[in-house]
């Protein structure tokens, strides 16, 4: 049956929906019948609006509600700072932004016999601004004893989410009473005073988030369809119930009563004269409200792996992102697995969104339980793409599971607050509370095993363009297939360019010499000669946008003992070179250069014009000639315009690799 089985028994009745517009009286008739603020409102009761957006804000935005109350509750001595403040309490709190995987051991309570819940109110990590309205802050609580029945507290900064992990909550609010036990939860939106009271005898712990901006909503269902999930109906709110201490007017009732407000993360107080549970009758859609995580319709896959983890969202916060919360309640509650071929437990993951978890009762099915491991009031950070996932231990037990349907996390629940926003961690959470698992990231992965192996009979196949091709020692004449001579092969097979030496250079043709100018040679603003195997000087130019600090290439030897040296370029060359130069030239100017010199190289006219147009596909490429005397010689026009092509392409490739060059 979908409903926990609590050990301690409801005791208050309650209205059920969500985001409802409600109406509750105490005293039946206090209520205004057909407008919200009588000249003189019935019982002689005040009428007080209190707002929860602004009053402009769309309306299925929009939340406000009517109170009728004994006094108004302006009517209250000025608010005086706290002293000392308690942790957590500073206005801008030093906060560590950290990209560790963090676990804590389970927080203590026992310590906290004389704190109640507001004093036991400990921040543990948040990020974004109060005073914007925009973040979150996330909370540990431990309270030893109740709030005192003159107490009250609220909060300008947020709403709270309340999360007991131990030990049940009695919590009554200007709108009524809640009963709050482990594996419910409690939302307390901003501005609504309550006092928290220890529901039995034993302490309590747990965990809170504050929402600084906006406010919770269930989360879209898309293609799900119109129930599951956390259905709205199961959502439960208080009805009216109000104390009458006070005195003929606000400043002399018959009991002080302490109120304290959180404003920009400071605690404040007043002492005032009558009670502020003094709320006959209200009516509206912005009010206190409570869940049991026990009525979660927990959906997943039926056929193969499992969907993501937003699959078990409770709660949404949206941030102005579609689609992008501030912060998410997620629960992982117990639930069927029956995927074939899966991995069941949740999958290795970085994430854009920050995942602070925490285990109210029970195991969590990808991480150990036991000293040291994620336990019951403990909790665990993984920030924005930190890596996280199953431990070895737990991943070694499921890769080896024989698969068939189960059922996970019986009797227990572990949650998630989960955030767009990058999550810094308070001092006391760091360090103050000596809670941190030290070894935590080596514990949980430093064991995993590689089980990878090079299957037998496979290659590598190169990242590198036309290395395989090279590799093949140059396929369909291109002419360019001898530069693979010149390469060394790595550990995996791939080639690794090298310069040439002098003998492998004296034994190439003359094309191949070209394109080995393009592949290793440095980049020179002047004609550099190289040699073919006949000795005859074979001139080759190529000016790329580059870098300024210089090629990243090492330059060529050319020369050896076998070779004549070098001899001096034809003048006719450089007055050739500079007329083709123009940096900034346009495309159509890069390929006019380009043709020009491909005439002055007698290459054919119908061959010159698909080179010139391959050369504009190059936006790096500003000039490539070519004088070919001793590479021409007896190659035909198409094997020339398919040899040129491709250098073009290798001289594209090395201004990229310049070009992205530190």
């Amino acid at each position: 049956m979908p409903v926990t089985k609590f050990e301690t028994q409801e005791k208050y009745r309650y209205q059920n929906g969500f985001n409802c517009h409600f109406e509750s009286e105490a005293v039946e008739g206090c209520l205004p019948i057909g407008h919200n603020n009588p000249q003189k409102p019935a019982f002689g009761l005040y009428a007080e609006k209190l707002s929860g957006t602004a009053f402009t804000a769309p309306r299925h935005d929009n939340k406000q509600s009517w109170l009728y109350r004994i006094l108004p509750s302006c009517a209250h001595p000025p608010y005086q700072q706290r002293q000392p403040p308690t942790t957590g309490d500073e206005a801008s709190p030093k906060m560590h932004y950290i990209p560790n995987q963090l676990r804590w051991d389970p927080f203590d309570h026992n310590e906290a016999k004389d704190l109640d819940f507001v004093s036991g109110l400990k921040l543990v990590a948040g990020a974004g601004d109060v005073t914007q309205k925009q973040g979150l802050a996330m909370y540990v609580y431990a309270a030893g004893r109740s709030m005192d029945e003159t107490a009250a507290y609220y909060s300008a900064d947020g709403d709270l989410l309340i999360v007991p992990q131990e030990g049940d909550l009695d919590i009554r609010t200007e709108f009524g009473c809640l009963l709050v036990r482990q594996m419910e939860i409690a939302v307390i939106p901003r501005g609504v005073k309550y006092q928290v009271r220890l529901a039995t005898d034993a302490p309590a712990r747990g965990y809170a988030l504050e929402l600084y901006q906006g406010h919770f909503n269930l989360p879209e269902l898309g293609p799900i369809g119109s129930n599951g999930l956390a259905n709205a109906r199961d959502f439960q709110a208080p009805v009216a119930h109000f104390s009458e201490h006070a005195g003929a007017t606000a400043s002399d009732g018959p009991a002080e009563y302490r109120v304290t407000v959180k404003f920009n993360n400071t605690l404040f107080e007043t002492r005032q004269r009558h009670t502020p549970f003094d709320v006959v009758g209200w009516q509206g859609n912005y009010y206190p409200y409570k869940y049991d995580l026990g009525r979660f319709n927990t959906i997943g896959s039926i056929s193969f792996d499992h969907p993501d983890p937003s699959i078990f969202t409770v709660l949404s916060a949206p941030s102005p992102v579609q689609g992008t919360a501030v912060a998410d309640f997620v629960i992982f509650p117990p639930r069927w697995l029956v995927g074939e071929d899966t991995f069941r437990p949740p999958w290795y993951h970085r994430n854009t969104m920050s995942e602070f978890m925490g285990l109210i009762r029970g195991g969590y099915d990808a991480k150990r339980g036991g000293a040291g491991g994620f336990v019951p009031g403990g909790a665990s950070l993984h920030n924005v793409m930190s890596g996280h996932g199953p431990d070895a231990e737990s991943h070694e037990g499921a890769r080896d599971a024989k698969l068939g349907p189960a059922k996970v996390g019986e009797g227990s629940c572990a949650f998630m607050f989960e955030s767009c926003l990058m999550v810094g961690v308070s001092e006391w959470g760091l360090r103050t509370c000596k809670k941190v698992q030290d070894g935590y990231s080596e514990e949980s992965w430093g064991g995993v095993l590689t089980h990878w192996k090079m299957p037998e009979g496979k290659t590598v196949v190169s990242h590198l363009a036309n290395v395989n091709s090279r590799r093949r020692g140059g396929e369909e004449g291109s002419g360019v297939g001898g530069a693979s001579g010149i390469a060394d092969h790595d550990e995996y097979g791939e080639a690794q360019h090298r310069p040439l030496r002098g003998a492998e250079l004296s034994s190439m043709s003359g094309s191949s010499c070209l394109a080995e100018l393009l592949l290793s040679s440095p980049i020179d603003e002047t004609p550099s000669p190289i040699y073919s195997s006949r000795g005859r000087a074979t001139h080759g130019y190529a000016e790329i946008l580059r870098d300024p600090s210089g090629s990243p290439f090492e330059p060529a030897a050319a020369t050896t003992s076998r070779m004549p040296p070098p001899k001096p370029a034809p003048a006719s060359i450089s007055p050739t070179m500079s007329s083709y130069r123009g940096r900034n030239a346009e495309p159509s100017s890069r390929a006019a250069c380009l043709e020009k010199a491909m005439r002055d190289a007698s290459c054919s006219r119908r061959h010159r014009r698909p080179i010139a147009e391959e050369a504009t596909r190059f936006p790096g490429l500003q000039l490539a000639y070519f004088d070919v005397e001793g590479t021409k010689a007896g190659m035909t026009n198409s094997v020339w315009t398919r040899t040129t092509t491709e250098l073009l392409r290798q001289a594209c490739r090395i201004f990229a690799s310049l070009s992205s060059s530190p």
